[in-house]
């Protein structure tokens, strides 16, 4: 459809040779002859002279006319034919060949059928174009279905069409009139008929071609090109991007306009520069005087474009009022940019000055004799040269000439000076007033309304100026008379367009406001000045005339031989291009201001009130606003752009690319339509029209083409450089499969390394040239209920699937392209708009208001009802609750536990009430052992919540709990720490244990024995791979110090290592380490409180896994045993054994470089040089798998043969396959939880399995999978997110929803009963509850969860878990500081490498869909289990790299290599 030629002519006289439609094989001939020859034509029985052609359209008028005299003749076959508008074009196609053709002395033939019909496929009309012609053929076919064409249509569909008639046959059975399709869907088809044309892969071409016709040689010659061009733009995908240009790339070309001849650029609209005809604006020549100064090379034509601002500010008739920024504007600093802040105004003065400080329109009346002189005496910089020449070049000016007239006019005292707004011109045909046009003179009293329009009186003494607004058609000839030396007419409300106009003899047509106002029925001046203001305000807005817009758009164009020069007046140019668009932003506000009774917007409440009260007009709620969200740069309208931002990453997750699209002012496009004198930061209008160009071709190459890969989502924003360039800042955000892990897919688009000379010439050229420098400067209603309630959706969620038709206010089906939705803000303090927004949010196809107030079986009375009904808000009570419900089970040491956490995590508002409430449940095991009285019993009960919080680093004194009759004296004990540690049970296996000691274990232990017994200092690290019994012998020094009734403190930086050892806790709660400890931290530890007594009390202090702490950690313990011990001995001469494996995981150093890993490792310690080194080499797992155990050595040593990529490879028998066949995730979970529900059913404890990858959100991914897999019903548990601000609750709340920081469980918590659940907090690491602890669900209600632990010493113990509030870290990667109240819990089906140090699994499996990032993890990961075939390994294929068997293997070798030379 509408192909385009690119054969061109004129050609006069009707028309000769046409298609012969009727023979039996439907073909057409056309016989072209360059000579003038005379032809009978059979259809029309003419006579036709070929050789000169005639205007197109005449062409192309006989041709439908005659199509439809062979239709009448063969109504039944009609459908034979090709289509109306297929039959014009290939008569177009005849017409550009004939006016082509015509010299040519060959003849030729081509034959043209329904197929061959598409010779110039390559020059197909732009899909933008094709779907508006496809919208007005249906409509055509619509309202027109002729009896012919009925009649075929019926016989079409009860017959088979044979093949032939299918080829040459016009539009397509379902385009037929009898079966109009729903307009989008007859538009979708277009599209598809269009890709297919634009698809060919070969240019169909006539049989009978002559090959020695050169027209018909080059025609082909342009299909040929097209068709490459074509396929190169069908090819899309990364590799693009290794296809390196040897030279700069252009913008395609367009064709100019065919009315205004306006230069086009490429994605720029047809109706841009004059919409297509309608806009005419007549242009003055400039005279030869300014236009030899506007383009000569001389010093005078330099220095006058170098002040031309100052000139024309001398020679205008107004002042300038604005506020700009003068930096940028300096003749002799950088780049000349004019930029302003704020409104522009322009001013008329008086006519007299004072005390003779003439300017403006002054300097014409005042003085005149010395106008030269005054002029430079106030700008001595000017050339009075140059002056003379602006005055002589103004001297047919006719506002020039009015106020010069003036000083010869007597008694001027007495007289009103007028100046017209609009005079009655027409300025498609004239624009060149005269001075009777544009000014006048009224005496009071005689005012008879001979002079047309009057709007600006222009006074001999005031106190005051008079402003010249922005809809006066005399507001650009008044400021700007350099450019408009005849007074042209600016801008006005009422320049008719095209095919408005009256069309009558005479040229100039009398405006519509010309014929409302007469000046004879004004009583004065300013009376005929209100009713100008009143006529115009009333029709400022009017299809029939000519927008700000559109007079600009039309002024500002390249065309050629343009007389008005306007687009070379350089820095000037700038201050008129400025102008005018405040201009266009003032008219938009003024609009704005006069239509504020019905803008309104429903702003925190409103809406929902409105209806309970009855209220319907949308006037009486609300309030006034003074913008709405649709104005660009609005308040409102940022805010609407940045919530639509978040939603898309709500939607879609973070941005994976930034990118940048800078404007090179030097670029081909820009250069080509510029002088050679031209400054090209003086155009503008040039810059942004050719920026936009390629900005589009960029948008096509990343959405379309898929260079970075396919794009789900993406914003950008544009922004201009101090000095006025232009530039574009993507936000690109990938599909899931399209997502890049690894440095090298990063490498693949990102070089930071100059291009090599030789091979890529042009582009080492380019990045020498431009980039050698710093960075940037810079519910309602279904169409179909059954299919909406089969997706399931919340309200959220229907765009994806239906689109809002808002004439029919009803949902319909979406056809095509996505969509995501975003419910409109609403925020707490609105109440029910509030709760019903959280509803819409949750509930699954909602089928009305009032089933979103029911709830299992109950209707409430409010959404708020209903929502806290749900648990989708924290009840005010909700720790009497929590209570309430774990007081059921009975358990009354587990309800101390939890009134413990419930005291630190949720702030009662009355502690001492809610311990009241359930003292006498928390009693019942005490009271029921007859071992104590009651008030004993609540003495002993006390004494253990205070143990309890005391474990979490809080003491009861702190909290209002102890009831009036009790002093915290009462519990108070110095000794109660070493109580507790000497109460410790030591089990026999562990004495045994030490019996039992290797060789090696036996030598740190006599060694750390004598130490202790001889009460001297001992700093010991006791190193060794895992499986080499560190934890065994840590706890037979236990064993042995506890047996002799000695203390012992056993600690570990990770809670899960910590709860492998009796009565260990972890480091930093045991010393009070800060968690965000920087350098030079100390221990959070009072010399006299208890924790320091039983510190200086022990003999021996454990620290396990001291690798995966900071330097600094210890140090600060180092600091504060030697201040407890008053000892300048390392660790204040205590017996400390720190132990651990450098080969797993390091110090986590958020976002830091391998140095700064490094630097806060233990070995870069001044202590490290200081400890005893004991090392364990006997390993226990080498018993079981050798093999394995020496694999698991190479990948942690960094020794494993490695290829040029630094990959490793992994034993096959640990490998899953994986290929495009087979699903390798789906194989790697049939591994790890084989008959999944069986063994969840029967033995949870079976579960002692994991899935380990490398970052959260493939844990994430993994753990959907597997608890949809797993049996039983799930339920839902949702946090409540809080922002810190609450006026940023309604902002932010659905964006707070959607992440997940490091270490916090997910905003929607799914479970079911005995699924396996990981702990992410401390919340009581004496009983086994610290972070990294497995347990598996035993209960759910509302505001607990009971759970029993999986695995460790403490497995079996049943424990409550409740909400507590989190808050994430604030930083670069969450700025909005929030906390979420949820279960410190998450599944554990899968978890991280990093979470998993330190446990032992029965089977592992390792998903690695990335590589590992950090040092030890795949050491760590393949550790887990203790023989190679309980290990599973999954390398999943990514965009860089297709290896399944081989993955990375990073090791800091230089940390092992400190370590082992540490000298004993």
């Amino acid at each position: 459809m509408g192909d385009r030629s690119v054969i061109s002519g004129r050609k006069r006289g009707p028309l000769g040779s046409t298609d012969r439609y009727g023979d039996k094989k439907h073909k057409a001939i056309i016989m072209l002859n360059s000579k003038k020859e005379v032809m009978n034509d059979k259809t029309e029985n003419k006579n036709i002279v070929i050789g000169d052609v005639y205007h197109r359209k005449q062409y192309r008028r006989e041709a439908i006319i005659r199509w439809r005299e062979k239709r009448g003749k063969c109504p039944i076959i009609c459908s034979h034919f090709l289509d109306k508008r297929q039959y014009r074009r290939e008569a177009i196609i005849r017409w550009k060949l004939n006016r082509n053709n015509h010299t040519s002395a060959s003849k030729f033939a081509i034959s043209i059928s329904g197929e061959t019909s598409k010779v110039f496929s390559d020059v197909l009309i732009d899909k933008n174009q094709y779907k508006k012609e496809a919208i007005e053929r249906w409509k055509k076919k619509k309202s027109k279905r002729t009896p012919s064409c009925l009649a075929y249509d019926k016989a079409k569909r009860n017959t088979t069409a044979s093949a032939e008639t299918s080829a040459i046959s016009g539009p397509p059975l379902d385009l037929l009139p009898n079966v109009l399709m729903d307009k989008k869907q007859y538009r979708r088809a277009a599209i598809n008929r269009w890709k297919k044309k634009t698809a060919k892969k070969r240019v169909l071409l006539p049989t009978s071609c002559l090959a020695n016709d050169k027209a018909l040689k080059k025609s082909i010659n342009v299909g040929k090109t097209g068709y490459m061009r074509r396929q190169l733009n069908n090819r899309i995908g990364k590799h693009l991007l290794q296809q390196v240009p040897f030279a700069s790339d252009v913008l395609p070309d367009v064709r100019r306009c065919r009315y205004c001849d306006a230069v086009k650029f490429y994605s720029e609209t047809a109706n841009f520069c004059c919409l297509d005809g309608r806009v005419v604006l007549s242009n003055n020549e400039l005279p030869l005087l300014m236009q030899d100064l506007l383009t000569s090379t001389s010093k005078e034509a330099i220095s006058f474009r170098t002040y031309i601002r100052t000139y024309n500010n001398h020679f205008a008739f107004t002042s300038f009022g604005v506020t700009a920024d003068n930096e940028l504007s300096k003749r002799n600093k950088g780049i000349y940019t004019f930029r302003v802040q704020g409104q522009v105004y322009h001013f008329i003065n008086d006519l007299s000055p004072k005390e003779n400080d003439s300017k403006n329109l002054q300097l014409y009346f005042h003085d005149t004799d010395n106008e030269l002189e005054n002029r430079l005496s106030d700008s001595p910089r000017l050339c009075i040269d140059l002056i003379a020449k602006c005055v002589e070049y103004l001297k047919d000016n006719p506002y020039a000439r009015f106020f010069r007239n003036l000083r010869d006019v007597p008694n001027l005292d007495e007289c009103k000076i007028i100046l017209k707004t609009i005079p009655g011109q027409d300025q498609r045909v004239f624009n060149k007033p005269e001075v009777s046009q544009v000014a006048a003179i009224w005496i009071e009293g005689q005012e008879n309304g001979e002079h047309g329009r009057r709007s600006i009186e222009v006074k001999l003494h005031s106190d005051c100026s008079r402003s010249v607004q922005y809809y006066y058609g005399c507001y650009d000839p008044l400021q700007y008379p350099l450019m408009f030396p005849f007074g042209e007419l600016g801008w006005h409300q009422h320049i008719p367009k095209k095919k408005d106009v009256e069309r009558g003899n005479g040229r100039n047509v009398v405006s519509t406001v010309e014929k409302l106002i007469s000046p004879v029925t004004a009583t004065s001046a300013e009376y005929l000045l209100d009713m100008e203001e009143n006529v115009l305000a009333k029709n400022s807005e009017s299809s029939k005339y000519v927008s700000v817009r559109e007079y600009y758009a039309y002024k500002l164009q390249i065309r050629r031989h343009d007389k008005s020069y306007l687009l070379q007046f350089g820095r000037l140019l700038q201050q008129y291009i400025v102008d005018s668009y405040v201009k266009l932003e003032t008219q938009r506000l003024a609009f704005f201001r006069t239509q504020q009774a019905d803008i309104r917007q429903e702003f925190l409440q409103g809406i929902v009130d409105a209806m309970a009260s009855g209220e319907s007009e949308a006037s009486a709620i609300g309030r006034r606003v003074v913008l709405p969200a649709t104005f660009i740069g609005g308040t409102r309208n940022m805010r609407r752009k940045y919530i639509d931002a978040m939603a898309l990453v709500q939607k879609f997750g973070k941005p994976d690319l930034f990118l940048t699209l800078t404007c090179n002012p030097n670029w081909p496009e820009i250069r080509q339509h510029m002088m050679t004198h031209e400054e090209t930061h003086n155009r503008a209008d040039l810059i942004v029209r050719v920026f936009h160009a390629k900005l589009e071709l960029f948008k096509n190459e990343i959405l379309k083409k898929n260079i970075f890969g396919k794009v789900a989502a993406y914003t950008y924003v544009i922004e201009f450089q101090k000095r006025g360039l232009p530039h574009a800042h993507f936000l690109l955000i990938l599909e899931h499969d399209f997502k890049m892990y690894e440095p090298k897919e990063y490498d693949e688009i990102v070089c930071a390394e100059l291009p090599d000379e030789h091979s890529n010439p042009h582009l080492h050229k380019m990045v020498v040239k431009h980039m050698l420098h710093g960075p940037c400067d810079e519910i309602q209603q279904f169409q179909s209920d059954r299919y909406a309630q089969k997706l399931n959706l919340t309200y959220v969620q229907y765009p994806d699937h239906f689109t809002w038709k808002a004439a029919k206010k009803m949902w319909s089906p979406r056809q095509s392209e996505r969509s995501i939705g975003r419910i409109v803000i609403a925020h707490p303090s609105e109440g029910e708009r509030y709760y019903l927004r959280i509803l819409l949010s949750k509930i699954r196809c909602p089928k009305s208001y009032d089933d979103l107030k029911f709830f299992n079986g109950l209707k409430v009375a409010t959404f708020r009802e209903s929502a806290l009904l749900r648990g989708y808000l924290i009840d005010d009570n909700s720790q009497q609750l929590c209570l309430q419900e774990a007081s059921i089970f009975h358990m009354p040491y587990e309800l101390r536990r939890l009134f413990a956490t419930i005291l630190v995590y949720t702030c009662p508002n009355n502690p001492r009430q809610l311990w009241s409430s359930f003292e006498d449940m928390m009693l019942e095991d005490l009271v029921n052992s007859n071992k104590y009285t009651h008030r004993e019993a609540r003495k002993h009960a006390l004494q253990q919540v205070d143990f309890f919080l005391q474990s979490i680093g809080r003491q009861l004194h702190e909290f209002d709990v102890l009831p009036h009759d009790f002093l915290y004296n009462d519990l108070q004990d110095e000794t109660r720490d070493i109580r507790a540690e000497k109460s410790i049970i030591v089990s026999e296996a562990d004495l045994r244990a030490i019996e039992n000691l290797n060789e090696k274990q036996r030598i740190a232990f006599n060694e750390i024995i004598e130490r202790v017994n001889c009460k001297k200092s001992g700093a010991f690290f006791i190193d060794g791979p895992g499986g080499t019994g560190k934890t065994f012998l840590y706890r037979a020094l236990l064993a042995k110090i506890r047996s002799q009734g000695d203390i012992a403190l056993a600690t570990a930086t990770s809670g899960i290592a910590a709860s492998l050892l009796p009565g260990g806790r972890t480091a930093h709660s045991r010393f009070k380490i800060p968690l965000d400890l920087a350098e030079g931290s100390t221990c959070r530890i009072s010399k006299r409180c208890s924790l320091a007594t039983l510190i200086k009390s022990s003999n021996l202090i454990i620290w396990d896994e001291a690798p995966m702490a900071k330097r600094s950690a210890v140090e600060a313990l180092d600091d504060l045993l030697r201040d407890l011990m008053d000892s300048t001995e390392i660790f204040g001469g205590k017996v400390v054994v720190l132990g651990g494996d450098f080969r797993q995981t390091l110090p986590v150093v958020r976002k830091g470089t391998r140095s700064e890993t490094i630097a806060a490792c233990l070995t870069n310690s001044p202590l490290w040089r200081s400890l005893s080194q004991l090392r364990l080499e006997e390993n226990m797992r080498a018993l079981l798998d050798p093999m394995f155990t020496d694999f698991l050595l190479r990948i942690g040593d960094g020794k494993e043969n490695s290829d040029d990529n630094d990959l490793v490879s992994i034993p096959s028998q640990m490998l899953v396959e994986n290929n495009d066949n087979i699903d390798g995730l789906n194989v790697l979970i049939k591994h790890v939880y084989p008959n999944l529900s069986v063994n969840s059913l029967h033995n949870p404890l079976n579960l002692n399995r994991a899935i380990l990858t490398t970052k959260n959100i493939f844990v994430d991914e993994i753990n959907d999978i597997l608890i949809k897999k797993f049996p039983g019903e799930e339920v839902e548990y949702n946090s409540f997110d809080e922002t810190l601000d609450p006026n940023d609750q309604a902002h932010y709340e659905d964006l707070l929803h959607s992440l997940t920081p490091n270490g916090m469980p997910p905003h929607k918590l799914i479970l079911k009963h005995k699924t396996p659940i990981i702990l992410l907090r401390n919340m009581n690491p004496t009983e086994g509850l610290c972070n990294g602890t497995r347990l598996f669900c035993k209960d759910f209600n509302r505001n607990l969860i009971r759970a029993e632990i999986a695995f460790g010493d403490f497995a079996g113990n049943e424990v409550f878990i409740h909400r507590i509030p989190l808050q994430p870290t604030t930083g670069d990667e969450y700025t909005i500081p929030f906390k979420r109240i949820q279960f410190p819990i998450r599944l554990c089906f899968a978890m991280t490498i990093n979470k998993a140090q330190g446990q032992t699994l029965d089977f592992v499996g390792v998903y690695l869909k990335e590589p590992v990032f950090s040092h030890g993890q795949l050491y760590v990961a393949l550790s887990r289990s203790k023989k190679i075939e309980n290990v599973k390994v999954l390398i999943k294929q990514n965009n860089s790299s297709t290896e399944t068997i081989k993955t990375k293997n990073i090791v800091y070798t230089e940390v092992l290599e400190h370590a082992k030379h540490l000298h004993n």
